[in-house]
C-alpha cells in the first residue's frame, strides 16, 4: 500500500521497569529518530514514569501504562528481594497467550511498523505474532542477569533459558557499551544517552552558579548530600553541590543548589555543564558522564552484576574517584572531592549510539 508523504510513521517501543536507565537509553533512540525522521510517533508500552518519558521526549509519545517485564524486585535502590523476584517472574513469564494475541491486535490497530525493545522482550513476542520487525536494544538482557543467580536463587535463573531463546528472535539486534555478555550481534554501538539541550552557561546562569565556582552534580539524594557537607574539605569553598531531589525548596545552605527530580533542569544539561559527576554506577549515568568527558566519583553496588562491567568502563574510560560500596563513604569525601576535582575532562569524539542506532532503525523501516 503507497503511503502518504507526510503520515505519520508509528513505532511501538517496550520498556523495562527496572530502573531508570532503560528509560531513559530507550528516549535516547527515539528522540535520535524522530530528529532524522520528523514523522515518527511512538506507543510506549511499560510501568515508567511518565514525567520522565515528557521530559526526554515532549509530546511525540502516546503512552500505555503496562507491566511489560520483570527484571528484578529491589528492597531498596541497591538490593534486590530475592524471594519477590522470584514470585514475580513465575507469576509473569512465559507471557501469556491471550495477552500476546491482545498486544499483536492492539499494534495492528495503531499501525505500528515496528516495535523496539529496551529489554522487555514482551515486546519481541507480541511484534512476532503481529507479523512486524523487533529491535533490540541492549547492554545486557535479562538471561544473562539471572545466570549469574545460578548458585544462590535457582528460581530466578530457572528463567535464563526461555528468556535467551526469545531475544534470540528479535529482527535486529543492537548492542551498545559498555557491554556486559559475550555474544553477537547485528551492530555494536558506543554509548547511548540522551543528548544536552542547553549550554553549561545557560545551565549554570538558571542555578545562580558563577562560571568560576566550580559545580559538582551530586546524584546520591539529599541524605548523603548533608553528610558530604558535614564532612566539608578544606579548599573547597568555591564548589558547589547540585542535588536532585523530591523537594528541592529544602535548605541546606550556601553550598547546596536543590533541584526538582522531576520537571527540573535536564539531567544531561546539568552533567555537561558540571566540572564531576558523583553517583552510583547506572547505564545512563555513565553513558551521559562518558560523552560529557566528566570527571566521576562513583559507588558500586556489590550484588549486581552488571556493576563490575560498568566499573571496568569507568576505570578505562573515565576519570574517575572510587567512592566504596552500596553506601555512601562520608568519611572518605574529605579526599575523594579535592581528588575528583583535580582531574581533567575529557574531549571526546565518539559519536552517541543514540544516533547510529537511530540510523539502523530507519533504515531497517525503509527497507
Amino acid at each position: 500500500m503507497q503511503r502518504r508523504k507526510n503520515e505519520p510513521i508509528s513505532v511501538a517501543c517496550f520498556i523495562t521497569p527496572h530502573g531508570f536507565g532503560h528509560t531513559t537509553r530507550a528516549c535516547a533512540v527515539m528522540a535520535a529518530m524522530h530528529q532524522r525522521e520528523p514523522r515518527c510517533r511512538f506507543h510506549i508500552f511499560g510501568d515508567v514514569p511518565e514525567d520522565l518519558l515528557r521530559d526526554s521526549l515532549g509530546p511525540i509519545f502516546t503512552f500505555h501504562r503496562m507491566r511489560t517485564d520483570v527484571g528484578l524486585v529491589q528492597k531498596t535502590l541497591l538490593c534486590e528481594d530475592v524471594d519477590a523476584s522470584v514470585e514475580a517472574l513465575d507469576a509473569f513469564y512465559p507471557p501469556s497467550v491471550v495477552m500476546v494475541e491482545d498486544l499483536a491486535d492492539q499494534l495492528a490497530r495503531m499501525q505500528c511498523r515496528l516495535v523496539l525493545c529496551d529489554i522487555a522482550p514482551l515486546g519481541i513476542r507480541a511484534a512476532d505474532v503481529a507479523g512486524i520487525p523487533s529491535i533490540l536494544v541492549e547492554n545486557f538482557t535479562w538471561d544473562w542477569i539471572y545466570e549469574g543467580y545460578a548458585e544462590h536463587a535457582p528460581g530466578i535463573a530457572a528463567h535464563a533459558p526461555y528468556l535467551k531463546e526469545l531475544f534470540s528472535q528479535a529482527s535486529l539486534h543492537l548492542r551498545a557499551a559498555p557491554l556486559c555478555n559475550p555474544g553477537d550481534g547485528d551492530a555494536t554501538l558506543a554509548p547511548i544517552s540522551r543528548a544536552p539541550r542547553q549550554t553549561p552557561e545557560t545551565v549554570r546562569a538558571s542555578l545562580g552558579i558563577s562560571a568560576d565556582a566550580r559545580m559538582v552534580l551530586f546524584n546520591l539524594g539529599r541524605d548523603d548530600a548533608q553528610a558530604a557537607l558535614d564532612n566539608w574539605p578544606e579548599g573547597c569553598d568555591d564548589v558547589r553541590l547540585v542535588v536532585p531531589t523530591p523537594d528541592p525548596t529544602l535548605a541546606m545552605g550556601d553550598r547546596v543548589v536543590c533541584v526538582a527530580t522531576q520537571g527540573g533542569p535536564y539531567q544531561p544539561d546539568l552533567v555537561q555543564a558540571c566540572d564531576g559527576v558523583v553517583a552510583k554506577l547506572g547505564y545512563s549515568t555513565v553513558a551521559e558522564v562518558y560523552h560529557a568527558g566528566v570527571p566521576m566519583a562513583y559507588m558500586t553496588r556489590s550484588t549486581f552484576r552488571e556493576s563490575d562491567v560498568l566499573e571496568a568502563f569507568v576505570q578505562k574510560h573515565i576519570p574517575n574517584v572510587w567512592l566504596g560500596v552500596d553506601a555512601f563513604a562520608a568519611e572518605a569525601w574529605r579526599t575523594a572531592l579535592p581528588a575528583l576535582l583535580s582531574l581533567t575532562r575529557v574531549r571526546r569524539q565518539t559519536e552517541n549510539g543514540a544516533s547510529v542506532a537511530a540510523g539502523l532503525i530507519l533504515e531497517r523501516l525503509r527497507a
